[in-house]
């Protein structure tokens, strides 16, 4: 599956329920990067009924694919390849990587410092804003209505007892933690800060390279619910992603290779609406990899499974 996460603000949000205002958006998840590009086409531009949609010439994506690659500069940030990612993974993307090079594309390796403090600042930036969003959800004019309660406060407590998950539950409490009194510039605030860092870091690195390539997870792909049990675990699998939710940036994962059967993902970021220039270089590395057909297979053989 090719996933694309568009700038902030390319496609309109209207009608979706938000989780975090600042982080939310909605993006194509496509057999191959063609479908992408196709898709995006159809839902990219601006909508008056989202505030935070952009009002700019709408373009045509998929006019991009086939184009020439030679001359695009390509940063590898290290502390993408390093510790916390499996090294198989990293091996089946360095790999991948290699091709981009035969393909006249340019490679350096790079440092983004503030990596560090992606992870944190993205699960305090998310769950605080999520604890707002999601307030609203009391049963009276949104989400799940329990009635036949005793009070107003045991019908509040009651529907979002079983209005939400338990992980959306795990949210919203940390989240509420976070922006309590006393807690707010501990947390929040510096998260906020934090994530300053990282969009001028990345910034700096766009001054040079046209994208920064990059595993899409520290492992390859997992059985669904597999890891449902271990909450930090699956939070560490965001490591390599949060960075482009943080900074806005638009961000492709395409399928590169294999560890033990199962699909290894590769990121690329790029400078915001540059949507097209991604899809075409990625459209050139799915067409080198020609993994398509066994990603079919393996589609087919699980869907036997079920």
């Amino acid at each position: 599956m090719v996933g694309l996460k568009p700038t902030y603000g390319l496609v309109s949000r209207y009608g979706l329920v938000a989780f975090a205002s600042s982080l939310d958006q909605i993006g194509p998840l496509t057999r191959d990067v063609r479908d992408c590009a196709i898709v995006l086409d159809i839902i990219a531009g601006y909508d008056r009924w989202d505030s935070t949609s952009v009002c700019r010439e709408k373009e045509h994506y998929a006019a991009y694919l086939g184009g020439e690659v030679r001359g695009f500069k390509a940063a590898l940030p290290l502390e993408y390849f390093g510790e916390g990612i499996e090294k198989p993974v990293s091996d089946v993307v360095m790999d991948a990587v290699g091709r981009c090079s035969r393909l006249g594309v340019e490679l350096a390796e790079v440092s983004i410092p503030s990596t560090v403090y992606a992870l944190p600042a993205y699960y305090l930036v998310a769950t605080a804003e999520a604890s707002s969003n999601l307030a609203r959800y009391d049963g009276i004019q949104y989400g799940l209505s329990v009635r036949g309660k005793a009070s107003l406060l045991a019908l509040y407590q009651d529907t979002r007892k079983e209005g939400f998950g338990a992980e959306v539950k795990r949210r919203i409490m940390l989240g509420t933690y976070a922006l309590s009194s006393g807690y707010y510039d501990a947390y929040y605030l510096k998260a906020m800060k934090m994530r300053t860092l990282i969009h001028n870091d990345f910034e700096k690195i766009f001054k040079d390279y046209d994208f920064i390539v990059t595993p899409t997870a520290p492992t390859a792909a997992f059985k669904i619910g597999e890891r449902k049990d271990d909450p930090l675990t699956m939070y560490l699998s965001d490591i390599c992603t949060i960075s482009a939710n943080l900074t806005g940036c638009p961000a492709v994962s395409i399928p590169c290779g294999f560890v033990g059967g199962m699909p290894v993902g590769l990121q690329v970021i790029g400078r915001p609406f540059d949507e097209g220039r991604m899809l075409q270089f990625c459209y050139c590395l799915e067409e080198t990899l020609g993994i398509k057909g066994r990603l079919v297979a393996i589609a087919g053989e699980e869907g036997k499974e079920c």
